[in-house]
């Protein structure tokens, strides 16, 4: 599904190999045109509205990490897998859950690469940034924590949602995957 017309795909820079599309999953759900057709629906999503700069920025506040893992990967994802469930009654669902973003194995220069471009610190970069190894070291040690956090309370608000679901509407199974 294309983004609304006039919808920019991102909205500052196309990092990676998915561009950002600000058309909301659940939208994307009910522009399908044909959804008799569709019989295996793929969907995920969560980080998304966390957003995954916060996930794995050393400066962020990691505390807030599970309750808006449990909104953004529970509540929201539950009600979108309720529309999508009944807009493709005959799909099985497939929900791919997260594997931890940044690890201690993370390549420690192509890690201080990705915080330079953090928004935050793009438009303005503290005079302190780390340069030398050992900070960058510790602010990546940050970063996995979060990471680890988020990949293990998105699990847990994911299957509880699926579960909800699969409790109330009847259909083939929402899966779940997880990447371990």
């Amino acid at each position: 599904i294309e983004p609304e017309r006039f919808v920019s795909r991102c909205d500052y820079g196309c990092f990676g190999e998915v561009p950002i599309a600000n058309t909301p999953v659940t939208q994307q759900i009910e522009q399908v045109q044909r959804p008799d057709l569709i019989d295996l629906l793929i969907v995920n999503g969560c980080i998304n509205d966390i957003g995954i700069n916060f996930v794995v920025d050393p400066a962020a506040d990691e505390m807030l990490i599970p309750p808006y893992a449990q909104l953004a990967c529970g509540v929201w994802m539950e009600n979108m897998l309720r529309a999508a469930r009944v807009r493709f009654p005959q799909a099985w669902i497939v929900v791919p859950g997260y594997y931890a973003i940044v690890s201690e194995q993370s390549d420690l220069f192509g890690f201080e690469e990705f915080v330079r471009t953090q928004p935050r610190l793009a438009a303005n970069p503290p005079a302190d940034f780390p340069t030398n190894a050992e900070q960058l070291a510790a602010d990546r040690a940050a970063s996995t924590l979060q990471s680890n956090l988020f990949r293990d309370e998105s699990r847990i608000a994911t299957q509880a949602a699926i579960a909800n679901v699969e409790q109330d509407l009847a259909g083939p199974p929402i899966v779940f995957v997880d990447p371990q």
